[in-house]
């Protein structure tokens, strides 16, 4: 996959381009195999890869969020209303249904940066839905060992 990305897009925390992986591919790709061969038989994650980085954006005279937000975002955008999202689930539902297909709908509330989902619920829902042991154990892995930092100027706080 990594062959196939531009040679611009970032992969990851540590901020190589894929351009450096494919550069390099012959020099690293025995490490990057032993990294998901551990996390494949032992369902553990370097911590530093699990690792995510909450960056406050200052408040500016000129509008900032326009130029960072997704076009299918419903909050925060002047014009749209986030109950919209409640129309397009609905939606949603009824064409799996008319289609008969088998899915899975999970309703997340963020709140207080996700401290209301229950994992527990998730991962007790995964076994009785017969997913695999192995892939509810990566999941819980993630979740668990899960870190965040906030970057207080350009540094983990």
């Amino acid at each position: 996959m990594v062959m196939h990305c531009d040679d611009n897009n970032a992969l990851g925390p540590d901020r190589f381009k894929s351009f450096f992986y494919k550069r390099f591919w012959e020099h690293i790709q025995g490490d990057i195999f032993r990294l998901l061969h551990y996390f494949y038989y032992l369902g553990n994650f370097l911590a530093r890869l699990n690792t995510a980085f909450l960056i406050l954006i200052p408040k500016l005279k000129a509008p900032v969020l326009p130029s960072i937000n997704s076009n299918n975002q419903f909050g925060f955008i002047k014009g749209r209303n986030i109950q919209e999202s409640n129309s397009i689930a609905s939606k949603v539902i009824h064409l799996i249904s008319r289609r008969k297909e088998s899915a899975i709908i999970i309703k997340l509330y963020f709140q207080k940066a996700c401290d209301s989902v229950c994992w527990t619920f998730l991962l007790e829902t995964m076994r009785m839905m017969n997913f695999d042991s192995r892939w509810i154990n990566w999941i819980s892995n993630l979740l668990n060992l899960s870190q965040i930092s906030v970057l207080v100027n350009g540094s983990p706080f």
